[in-house]
């Protein structure tokens, strides 16, 4: 969804908020499709470590109780690392976690090669393979680039994920990486916010 560029996205907060109330599980999560956030008074620019989208995801979360936030947000955390991941919590402990652009679409954005799948194919093993080692390979670099513990790492437009998934479960869990769908997501962050550990 797209709600920073509404026209009135208090009205599609409350839009929201309804169709949750009728369709949804509790603790709905939604990932922001907007690149950025709106320029309004009030609403500092962006810096490393600081969310100007802020304000606007507490907006909506107040109208429609929202589980979590995630968001590719290209000028929100005025960094060009791709491996700075932001986890951030709103005052009630709403999670707001936005993923790595190196996790963003990371094929067809150059940080992976594409595999050989595709339109109904089965990738090959190897092309699986070389895309769960490059995968891997990113989520070590997060976890190096980013002290903080816990940490969440949304990934979004990884090709093949479920087989992906998978692998990094296997690969991971040794570690202490637990791989997790959006409900889960919700409920961990929330957990894990300041003050409720």
């Amino acid at each position: 969804m797209y709600p920073w560029s509404l026209p009135s996205p208090e009205a599609y907060f409350k839009r929201v908020a309804a169709l949750n109330a009728k369709y949804m599980p509790a603790d709905p999560w939604v990932d922001v499709w907007e690149g950025g956030c709106p320029t309004a008074p009030g609403v500092p620019a962006g810096k490393v470590g600081e969310n100007p989208c802020l304000p606007m995801y507490e907006a909506f979360e107040k109208a429609a109780q929202i589980g979590g936030f995630s968001q590719w947000c290209s000028r929100c955390n005025g960094t060009s690392d791709p491996h700075y991941v932001y986890n951030d919590w709103l005052d009630n402990g709403t999670p707001v976690f936005l993923q790595p652009a190196a996790l963003w679409y990371p094929s067809q954005k150059g940080f992976c090669n594409k595999t050989d799948g595709g339109h109904g194919a089965r990738a090959s093993a190897a092309s699986l393979a070389a895309e769960a080692d490059c995968v891997e390979g990113i989520l070590r670099a997060v976890a190096a680039a980013n002290p903080q513990r816990p940490l969440f790492v949304p990934a979004y437009g990884v090709d093949n994920y479920v087989d992906v998934a998978a692998a990094m479960q296997a690969r991971l869990a040794a570690d202490g990486w637990e791989v997790v769908g959006a409900q889960d997501f919700a409920r961990l962050g929330r957990q894990a916010a300041p003050g409720r550990r």
